[in-house]
């Protein structure tokens, strides 16, 4: 009886020892391009505002089709500003759902509003272009927004203004 148990224990380390994480060969289709980092440009409408810019996230696998980010989200129009961003990463429907929660200022009349802006991007994942929706949380505010991304690659391009 002894000699079977040590059989099981054995063959139990033996199973636990062969137990790896996910690699990116364990995504289906286009995922496995996801990780790394990542470049968009951005246009949108913020109430009725249209706002321009980039947004760089690094993205990384933390197994099958989830996905943590993080990265900055810079403004170029109507005004220049840069937003500290995080967020997920899921494969959803044939489709990448994002949700990105933006560290937010709101400007108006020469005064600063500290808030957060959660947006939801909605991601092809053959082309990494794709839609967005957002509100905006402020002291004395509520913005809404929709807008599109288009994925430009791993790299933004070189501003000499910024």
């Amino acid at each position: 009886m002894k000699f079977l148990a040590g059989i099981l224990v054995g063959l139990c380390v033996i199973g636990l020892a062969n137990i790896q994480p996910p690699t990116n060969t364990d995504i289906d289709g286009d995922a496995a391009d996801l990780t790394g980092e990542h470049c968009w440009t951005f246009s949108s409408t913020t109430d009725g505002t249209p706002v321009l810019g980039t947004l760089r996230l690094g993205i990384m696998n933390i197994g099958h089709d989830h996905y943590l980010c993080s990265g900055i989200m810079t403004v170029t129009e109507p005004l220049s500003v840069h937003f500290t961003a995080f967020g997920n990463m899921e494969f959803v429907d044939d489709e990448i759902r994002c949700t990105l929660s933006v560290q937010g200022k709101r400007f108006e009349n020469g005064n600063y509003t500290v808030g957060i802006d959660m947006l939801t991007v909605t991601i092809d994942p053959n082309t990494l272009n794709g839609t967005s929706e957002g509100i905006g949380i402020y002291y004395d505010a509520i913005e809404f927004s929709r807008g599109t991304f288009t994925h430009i690659g791993s790299e933004l391009p070189v501003d000499p203004n910024l």
